[in-house]
């Protein structure tokens, strides 16, 4: 059970949604990432996501990612 921090507060991750995400490349993840914030209507950042990307050290490729799109 893997707990995130959220705009409202802390959340339990589903397990099916985290093990979707654990399959992911950091490739798809990151562009997962972005395509889900670009379709959502408020640029939401999903914090699930979001976690795994920090988790995996990736968060300074995800922002190089997202300026160049």
């Amino acid at each position: 059970m893997k707990y995130v921090d959220t705009p409202c507060g802390k959340a339990v991750m589903p397990a099916a949604f985290e093990e979707e995400i654990e399959r992911m490349t950091d490739d798809e993840l990151i562009q997962k990432l972005i395509e889900d914030e670009r379709k959502s209507p408020h640029g939401f950042i999903d914090p699930f996501k979001l976690q795994f990307v920090r988790d995996r050290g990736l968060y300074a490729e995800y922002i190089r990612a997202r300026a160049k799109q």
